[in-house]
């Protein structure tokens, strides 16, 4: 990782996509609170996390880790504007499927701008 940030290497080609670990990451992340938070930015537009906090009565730095991790999943987007950080819904569609038949599970987030995939198969 330090020869990536340092230049010496390239950085492998999945280091920039979104990831989850797990269904149960995406289920955490998605919570409730979360995806009315993803709702009111996609009919507000962008707006400051103090802004969001003041609008949904949310503790300004639990607001914050999710909004960071819905960022890192690619649900919401940020964007500087000047000292301020705009955060905007980045809408898309999940789609999980899991088949206790075969024991495999996939989760499928595709946002308007990338494509995220999890599969993990169940060790026999």
């Amino acid at each position: 990782m330090k020869a990536v940030a340092a230049g010496a290497r390239k950085p492998p080609s999945d280091a920039a996509q979104s990831s989850f670990s797990s269904i149960e990451a995406v289920l955490a992340t998605l919570t409730n609170d979360n995806r009315r938070l993803i709702r009111l930015l996609k009919e507000c537009g962008p707006k400051t996390a103090t802004a969001l906090a003041r609008m949904t009565s949310r503790d300004s730095g639990e607001l914050g880790r999710s909004l960071e991790r819905l960022h890192a999943a690619g649900i919401v987007n940020a964007e500087k504007d000047g000292r301020a950080r705009l955060w905007a819904a980045n809408p898309g569609r999940l789609c999980i499927e899991i088949d206790l038949r075969e024991g495999w599970e996939r989760i499928e987030y595709v946002p308007q701008r990338r494509r995220l995939t999890y599969r993990r198969e169940e060790e026999h």
